[in-house]
Formats: structure tokens, C-alpha cells, sequence
């Protein structure tokens, strides 16, 4: 009587070894499964993110103006809140509104840091 079906050195179908899937498959699964629920709560989410990212465009605005830097460079931060601002009342889809949020958001954000950081060091 054989105690195992298969010997060691068998091999398996290529469809069960290869299902290690990345983390981008899984955020957009993610982003799949929530986007229904954004949609339903589609002006809340909006009202509260534009108030978000203008209060980190007002923040980075007042750092680039006490550090002196040019307006050219806080134009890119008021460019990306506007945009951000815009698709929210284009009402595009919730996955392009809240990437534009994060978007500009990180911009603001490091924008501020990258000058606020020498102004208080000084």
C-alpha cells in the first residue's frame, strides 16, 4: 500500500504557483471595493477634502511668502489646489477627486517643509 499519492518530485499546474499578486493589485482591489460607498458620500468627502488641502495651501503659501521664495515656485501649490478643486466640482470620478487631493496635498506639503525647515533652523 502506498502511503503517498505523489512522489517528491512532481510538479504542480503554473496557475497555483503563480498567484502572488502585488501590492498595487491589492490597492486597487481595495479602491474597487470602496469606490460605491465614496460615491454615495461623494459631498461630504468633497467639501471636507477641499477644506484639507486649502488649509495646507494657505499653510504653504504663508512659509513660501515669510521665506521669501518666488511666486513661481507657490504657483505649483496653488496650481495643484485648483486642480484638486476642479475635479471635485467636475464630479469626476472619486478615485481621480481623491487623488488629486493627495496630490496636492503632498506638493503643499513638501513645499512648506523644504522651506520652512531652513527658516527655522536660521
Amino acid at each position: 500500500m502506498r502511503t503517498l499519492s505523489t512522489d517528491a518530485h512532481s510538479t504542480y499546474n503554473s496557475e497555483h504557483l503563480h498567484q502572488h499578486h502585488s501590492i498595487l493589485f491589492a490597492l486597487e482591489n481595495w479602491i474597487k471595493e470602496q469606490e460605491p460607498s465614496w460615491e454615495y458620500y461623494r459631498f461630504g468627502i468633497g467639501a471636507a477634502g477641499i477644506f484639507v488641502q486649502v488649509t495646507f495651501a494657505a499653510l504653504m503659501i504663508a512659509t513660501l511668502g515669510m521665506a521669501g521664495a518666488s511666486p513661481w515656485i507657490y504657483g505649483i501649490g496653488i496650481f495643484f489646489a485648483f486642480t484638486s478643486n476642479s475635479t471635485v466640482f467636475a464630479q469626476s470620478p472619486m478615485r481621480i477627486v481623491l487623488g488629486s487631493f493627495v496630490v496636492s496635498i503632498i506638493t503643499n506639503l513638501s513645499l512648506t517643509l523644504f522651506y520652512g525647515i531652513p527658516m527655522l533652523i536660521n
